[in-house]
Order: structure tokens, then C-alpha cells, then sequence
């Protein structure tokens, strides 16, 4: 994980690692054009020149003339993190303080500068270690969700047998849906019935009951609640 404290860059400069991963997140194969850039981030293209320039002595991207500019590994893995940021606080802001996506989004963008990497493990934990935002870009991880505790899928537990939610692998709306219904990360399930398609009914520890389609169950992450 990337240590922003340490790194010396400004806020700037971040910004400009985010919208090129943001920009290659939406489908783009190949160099970002410099011009596509400014656009994007609504600066003139000879101050976007200049920065990438000065990201490329700094390992970050790599410029190649008439074509455009890439992250390099560094700058993949700085713009990530930040974007793993960002979206834990668009879910925090949007699912427990209720804002617009719009305004919590705006929000986010300044948290994800300032707020220390040790707090920030512990607001995923509080949240369920949730794996998209709620615009359903996904939080980019350098693990599958889970797996750092032993998690598997929840498709796989046999019937009668049970097992502690350790996270939803599951689209906002969906999540929020399960969230509301007591299926959430801490909270023990147990398998009731299994259907012939892949399907599945569960308890959950407070008494609810509830028929998972096949593709749910495949993204619901659980683990032994004995370990």
C-alpha cells in the first residue's frame, strides 16, 4: 500500500495520476492523448504537457510524442490506491450519511488525499471491505476480496453448515438491498436449501430467511465463524 505521507506529491499531481487510470478504466487501449487529458480534467493542454513531463522524471507515467502518455507500474499502483481512496469514502458517504453520489463523490475526492493509511483500514473494515462504489466502478485491491482471511465463496458451503459473511462482491444497489435485509459482513449464515440452478436459501443469525440466486451466492465471501 502506498504511503502517502511519504511521497512527497501534491494533490495536483495525484490528480493527474487518477484521471489517466480513470480514463483507461472507461475502455481505452493505448497512450491517453494529451489533449484528451486536458479535456477531461479542464486544464489547457500545454499545462497538462508540463505536468506529465515532470511525472515522467518522476517515474510515474511514460510520455511518447504524438501518441500520448501511460502510467508506468509505479504510477499504477499510486493511482490505485488512491482510487481505493476514494471509493471507500464514496461508500461510507453514500450508504451510512446518505448523500448524493454527486456530492459524496466531491467529498471523497478531497479525503482521499489527507486521511492516514492506518484509519483508512479500519473505515474498510467497518464497511465490509466492499469491492465496488456506488457509481459500480470497482475498488481496486491488490487482493480478492476476502482471501487475506480465508474466505471462500459462499455457493460452496454445504447444506446445513455455516458460515460468517466477510464481504458482499456485489454491486451497490444489490449490497445496499442484502444490507437491508440483515445479510451483511459479520453476521453468520446458515444454508437451508440448495436448488438444482445453483441457488440457495439461507438464515441469517437474526432469523431472516432469504432465496439467493446461483450469481449471489458465487459473490458473497464467508469464512469459518470458528476461526
Amino acid at each position: 500500500m502506498v504511503d502517502h505521507n511519504s511521497t512527497g506529491m501534491t494533490e495536483s499531481e495525484e490528480m493527474y495520476l487518477v484521471w489517466i487510470a480513470r480514463i483507461i478504466e472507461a475502455g481505452l487501449q493505448g497512450p491517453v492523448p494529451i489533449s484528451q487529458l486536458a479535456e477531461q480534467m479542464q486544464i489547457q493542454p500545454v499545462s497538462v504537457n508540463q505536468m506529465v513531463h515532470k511525472l515522467e522524471t518522476l517515474g510515474f507515467v511514460q510520455y511518447t510524442p504524438y501518441q500520448g502518455v501511460q502510467l508506468t507500474t509505479q504510477g499504477t499502483k499510486y493511482a490505485q490506491e488512491i482510487l481505493h481512496r476514494r471509493r471507500l469514502w464514496e461508500v461510507f458517504l453514500v450508504e451510512h450519511l446518505h448523500l448524493p453520489l454527486e456530492e459524496a463523490d466531491e467529498l471523497a475526492c478531497r479525503m482521499e488525499h489527507i486521511f492516514p493509511t492506518e484509519a483508512l483500514s479500519r473505515l474498510d473494515d467497518f464497511l465490509g471491505h466492499p469491492t465496488r462504489s456506488p457509481g459500480d466502478k470497482r475498488i481496486p485491491r491488490t487482493k480478492e476480496p476476502g482471501l487475506d482471511q480465508g474466505a471462500f465463496a459462499l455457493e460452496t458451503l454445504e447444506l446445513g453448515c455455516q458460515g460468517e459473511v466477510v464481504t458482499l462482491d456485489l454491486d451497490h444497489t444489490t449490497r445496499t438491498f442484502l444490507k437491508a435485509e440483515g445479510l451483511l459482513p459479520g453476521i453468520k449464515i446458515k444454508v437451508l436449501a440448495r436448488g438444482g440452478n445453483g441457488g440457495m436459501l439461507v438464515s441469517t443469525d437474526s432469523g431472516n430467511k432469504l432465496n439467493l440466486a446461483s450469481e449471489l451466492a458465487r459473490n458473497i465471501w464467508i469464512r469459518d465463524p470458528h476461526r
